[in-house]
């Protein structure tokens, strides 16, 4: 199939948020990209493969184009064992968009790394049925019967008299593993090697360069989560990362950032920017203003290494203040393919955007409700100091008032050595998007007003993500109260 008969492809009526019921964001959980990338390396082999999307309806969907109609997988994914009552709202979530759909889909999927023995049994059940029903009919018209019936009867034991539950499990749903979720990083590289050599894109790929896809295809769905993704795009995608991968060796350039002192000198890359900061009380910060110029001199140095054309991997260094950590993350993005690395000031370094994430790492979520109703809606992240008070004093001093908080703290509390890895940095900052996503289809209408008080590496991975999802404004805390900074999309 040709680019363009996918690009026109009905796919993209069924699967918009209309007809699929509408978005529905899950964040922090990093195993849906790798799950997606590893399935994707092995329906690369099919020809009427069409495309992936992340955070559709549920957390992944699957669409094949045979013979000019779409058919599509709604796949839930869970890291964990999957018990019976967490079955039961699995499949009341998978089910849900049906009567949106106007009929039960073509396929549903619950895949997990494990399964009760009462669920691990029923998955059985549910293959049998779907191979009875694919031999022809004269042979296992009265098997398939039986075989349905005992379904229906364990079914019945797990949802009740849910009979929709019921229906749309016995003739939609499948079980199936996701172990390899559960893989270490090298195990899940040789995976996906293994899958990816079996079709046309890949058969030729040395396997090291096939195996150090993986990682960087993650980074591209995680990105691109909460739009279709066709299959053509894929394709180029992987062209373009094996191309990178292929040359030899990797250039890692150096920008220096200097805020409160002078940069490096010996960086390919320096911005001095100490006129427009100083540490008195309140400190100095930029104006609105001056930080669309500061802004500009980013833009100016992506634009340079873009048009050189050789490897995106950046090396931040210098003493900056977190918003400008932030800011510069959000220049060089990572769905550019920049690969930004810069050295923490704890823990062990340097803590850069390709690291698998920790998923062990996670955040606490509370919410403090709003004063009112038009007032700035606020994501406050604190690492390792919670400056909840401070925000909502700030915003009772502007005329819009404190619209509520989302506040992210660390699931070991706040403290200077909450995240003390790259691995736990690049798994602090895709929960914080995906908090971010969340709150961004909640209330699409509006800004979301981020204050943030960690570690500017962790600031820096973040401000990579900080892309496609409304508009944010960033504040800098002068030692007294807030001030606003930039506004990014």
């Amino acid at each position: 199939m040709t680019d363009e008969a996918r690009g026109d492809s009905d796919a993209f009526s069924l699967l918009s948020p209309t007809g699929m019921g509408g978005l529905r964001a899950i964040g922090g959980f990093h195993g849906q990209a790798e799950y997606a990338a590893l399935q994707i390396a092995s329906r690369l082999a099919d020809p009427t493969f069409g495309g992936v999307w992340l955070e559709s309806t549920d957390d992944v969907t699957f669409w094949r184009e045979p013979d000019n109609h779409v058919e599509y997988e709604r796949h839930q994914v869970k890291n964990h064992n999957v018990a019976p009552a967490e079955f039961r709202d699995a499949v009341e979530s998978l089910h849900r968009p049906v009567g949106e759909l106007g009929r039960i889909p073509d396929h549903a999927v619950l895949a997990a790394t494990n399964f009760s023995p009462e669920l691990e049994s029923l998955k059985a059940d549910f293959e049998r049925v779907q191979n009875a029903r694919t031999a022809p009919q004269e042979v296992t018209q009265g098997v398939l019967v039986t075989t349905e019936l005992e379904l229906e009867k364990k079914l019945k034991r797990l949802l009740g008299d849910r009979n929709d539950l019921i229906t749309f499990s016995s003739r939609s749903l499948a079980l199936r593993s996701a172990q390899a979720l559960k893989l270490d990083e090298h195990e899940k590289e040789g995976v996906f090697a293994t899958r990816i050599k079996q079709t046309l894109l890949g058969r030729d790929l040395p396997t090291e360069v096939a195996a150090k896809l993986f990682r960087p295809l993650v980074h591209f769905l995680d990105d691109s989560a909460g739009k279709p993704l066709p299959v053509a795009e894929i394709e180029r995608e992987i062209v373009r990362l094996t191309a990178g991968l292929g040359r030899s060796g990797v250039s890692h350039q150096e920008l220096a950032i200097g805020c409160w002192e002078s940069p490096l000198p010996s960086a390919q890359y320096r911005l001095d920017w100490t006129r427009y900061f100083d540490r008195g009380n309140p400190r100095r910060l930029p104006t609105l203003p001056e930080w669309d110029m500061l802004r500009g001199q980013l833009g100016a140095i992506k634009e340079r290494i873009v048009n050189a054309g050789g490897d995106r991997h950046l090396i931040i260094s210098g003493k900056m203040s977190l918003t400008t950590a932030l800011l510069a993350g959000h220049t060089f993005p990572r769905n550019a393919a920049f690969m930004l690395r810069m050295q923490p000031t704890v823990g062990s370094g340097p803590w850069d955007t390709g690291t698998a994430p920790d998923n062990a790492w996670g955040w606490v979520r509370s919410e403090v409700p709003a004063e009112s109703a038009d007032g700035l809606l606020c994501l406050i992240i604190g690492v390792n100091q919670i400056p909840t008070q401070a925000v909502i004093e700030y915003c009772r001093s502007r005329p819009e008032a404190f619209g509520g908080a989302v506040v992210l703290t660390p699931a070991g509390g706040p403290s200077d050595r909450a995240i003390l890895t790259s691995a736990q940095a690049t798994a602090a900052s895709s929960a914080a998007m995906g908090v971010i996503r969340q709150m961004h289809q909640a209330a699409p209408e509006r800004a979301i007003n981020l204050f943030y008080v960690g570690p500017a590496p962790l600031a820096l991975l973040l401000g990579q993500l900080l892309h496609s999802v409304g508009g944010i404004y960033l504040y800098e805390y002068d030692g007294t109260t807030y001030k606003q900074g930039p506004f990014v999309t």
